[in-house]
């Protein structure tokens, strides 16, 4: 019991120290003179690719429904569910975040290396995304060519009957234990135990199933509330990111896995309370439900 409050104690304070150098790192690479509702910045400051923080050193793969969802508006925990915490240290009170993507654009076979950048408000919320290179943005659809005036049509009958197309459907939910995963307070993909790694190749071969046809998985990683919330925000994105790279390497499509690390805001465990006045170790079993990794898989549409 002693070791692990030693092992948690040390792995918040690495985590605590990190967060402190690409703060202080981050401060260098601020834009200049951000417009009060964060549609605009007097000069955009980039930072280098290389320097992104150590939980995303190599970037990320979202998916192209997720690129698509950003818009004015969102506030910061809306952005962290959708594609993440920023990758570059600027997390704490900024007013803009940055990341380092890997798309697949239209048209192409390979993957382009994009920075994004959020400007955000004194509000809090969205309010300007930029790309670079500005190749990297999302291209807007053309607008129709307006038809030259026409001669007014014999009234027409009365259209038949047409059904409204049915509702996307839920995705299909599966969730693994943490404890069955990783080592006590593993994050990285060499901490993955057997048991998870044959979980995780059990779901690898569901998602290269050639008769399902993967549309998009999401892999939300979730820890309980022991520990600061920095540190479950770090643990449980690391861990969400190390499951996703694990599928890659299994050979699952990277521009169809997001990874999205949720703390301990989102508990499952029930009656806790009163085993933390037993013992903390009958409170850390309480809490197990809570350490988990829910995998969220939407399939394509089946063919007609």
């Amino acid at each position: 019991m002693k070791e692990q409050s030693r092992s948690m104690l040390r792995a918040a304070k690495t985590v605590a120290v990190t967060a402190t150098v690409l703060l202080l790192a981050a401060c260098g690479t601020l834009s200049q003179g951000i417009s009060q509702d964060g549609a605009q910045a007097q000069q955009l400051l980039w930072p280098a690719p290389q320097d992104t923080n150590g939980l995303h050193s190599q970037g990320t793969y979202p998916t192209p429904q997720a690129i698509a969802s950003i818009h004015p508006g969102m506030n910061k925990s809306q952005l962290q569910a959708l594609i993440g915490p920023p990758h570059f240290g600027e997390a704490y009170g900024t007013r803009e975040w940055d990341y380092l993507f890997h798309l697949r654009l239209p048209g192409q076979s390979g993957f382009l290396v994009c920075q994004l950048k959020l400007l955000y408000g004194e509000d809090g919320t969205v309010g300007s995304q930029h790309w670079r290179p500005a190749s990297c943005a999302p291209q807007e659809p053309a607008a129709p060519v307006a038809a030259a005036p026409a001669a007014a049509p014999a009234p027409a009958p009365l259209p038949a009957l047409i059904n409204e197309p049915a509702a996307p459907a839920e995705p299909e939910r599966r969730t693994l234990r943490a404890s069955a995963l990783f080592r006590f307070n593993g994050s990285s993909v060499a901490d993955i135990l057997p048991e998870g790694q044959r979980e995780l190749q059990a779901l690898s071969a569901l998602l290269l199933d050639p008769q399902r046809r993967l549309a998009s998985v999401r892999v939300l990683a979730h820890t309980d509330r022991l520990g600061t919330a920095a540190y479950n925000q770090a643990l449980s994105q690391q861990r969400a990111a190390s499951v996703a790279e694990y599928l890659r390497q299994r050979g699952v499509d990277p521009a169809r896995i997001a990874a999205v690390g949720l703390g301990a805001g989102d508990p499952v465990s029930v009656g806790c309370e009163k085993k933390a006045k037993a013992s903390r170790q009958a409170l850390i079993d309480c809490l197990a439900p809570d350490r988990r990794v829910v995998f969220e898989i939407r399939w394509q549409p089946a063919a007609a």
